[in-house]
């Protein structure tokens, strides 16, 4: 075959830009979930002798990654409607997780994340 007399006159094939390592799409909000994210929180609430403790248990489960603990806030007591609606605040600040930090999230990164949202309700 005779080459081109010019050969870049024409249109140039576009360069395919390499995928990342971890995709920084949301977890929830994508179409075909691959990996399965379970998550699971608890509120419990004790009323000791002197004064009231509340309980929140985690447990979170996908991408490879298990986080399960427990967190104790001496001193607070919600109500039943108050510790609905922070398990809905929860599940919505989750929502905006993408898979890369949901990966890098440590268990000590979890419980500042908890206690803010129980400051939310306590202030």
């Amino acid at each position: 075959m005779r080459p081109c007399k010019y050969p870049y006159s024409g249109r140039r094939k576009k360069q395919e830009t390499p995928s990342p390592i971890f995709s920084a799409r949301l977890i929830f909000n994508v179409a075909p979930i691959v990996e399965e994210v379970k998550v699971e929180l608890g509120v419990e609430a004790k009323v000791g002798r002197s004064y009231p403790v509340m309980i929140i248990h985690l447990d979170i489960s996908g991408y490879g990654s298990e986080v399960h603990s427990t967190h104790i806030f001496p001193g607070i007591f919600l109500t039943v409607g108050e510790s609905i609606q922070l398990k809905m605040l929860f599940y919505k600040r989750l929502r905006e997780f993408t898979t890369d930090r949901f990966l890098t999230f440590r268990e000590s990164e979890w419980k500042y994340f908890i206690r803010d949202l129980v400051n939310e309700f306590v202030h």
